[in-house]
């Protein structure tokens, strides 16, 4: 019994600060969920659609970089539809420009809980005549986020989190807790290594090796010596 404790302590002091949109919310089929450029893009503020694409296709390897989940984007090319529009095509992502309230705010997800898509706003104040790759780039990343169906994480590390974490415009890599996120949402029952999570976090540009069965066997073996180790300290140790 104080083994289990003990286990279910270090397995909880795990977890993370990923915070659901909505529990209702999540896309129509992760495994196939394509990312496009809205009808109207962003031409009108002088971003071409190759800009846009360029920004959406970072997203898609980000945010598929997590192989103990089922999420697979993909760019999907032009949607049929406009940010504007009452509801967004099944199983889509749009992205393109228009107006926001403030030029503190650099994107904007709307979430359409009825068809499992989203559109994401970017805002027409910032981004006209002044592009900063970066800035889009990392705004398109955080605001796909959104339309995956995560809020704002307090993990200073997420590209979730509106925390300063020193990346400057654009996140380096995807973190535990942006990880953690994906597979709650969307996880790959033929993956057990999403049971436990990984101590590791995962690169956009490459990604450490990872073992289920090894790094649960070690994991294992070090409750047990934690537990030992306390049962010792307190003189109830038997041998």
């Amino acid at each position: 019994m104080k083994f289990l404790l003990l286990l279910s302590v270090i397995v909880s002091v795990q977890a993370h600060g990923f915070v659901l949109l909505n529990p209702a919310f999540e896309l129509k089929d992760g495994t196939s969920a394509k990312i496009k450029v809205s009808k109207e893009g962003c031409t009108a503020n002088g971003i071409p659609d190759s800009k846009i694409v360029s920004a959406i296709n970072r997203a898609v390897d980000f945010w598929n970089d997590v192989p103990e989940s089922s999420l697979k984007l993909s760019y999907g090319g032009k949607s049929k539809a406009f940010l504007t529009d009452s509801s967004i095509p099944k199983n889509e992502i749009i992205i393109g420009c228009g107006s926001l309230p403030s030029v503190q705010i650099l994107g904007a997800t709307q979430n359409d809980y009825t068809n499992g898509s989203a559109r994401v706003k970017m805002n027409a104040a910032v981004y006209t005549g002044s592009y900063n790759e970066d800035s889009f780039i990392g705004t398109v990343i955080h605001e796909v986020g959104h339309g995956l169906g995560l809020f704002h994480s307090n993990d200073p590390a997420s590209v979730m989190t509106y925390a300063d974490n020193g990346w400057g415009d654009r996140p380096k890599y995807i973190s535990q807790d942006d990880i953690d996120g994906v597979v709650y949402l969307y996880p790959n029952k033929s993956q057990l290594g999403g049971f436990l999570g990984s101590c590791t976090s995962y690169s956009a540009e490459s990604k450490p090796s990872f073992n289920f069965f090894s790094d649960f066997f070690f994991g294992f073996l070090f409750v047990i010596g934690i537990s030992l180790l306390i049962q010792k300290i307190i003189g109830k140790v038997r041998i």
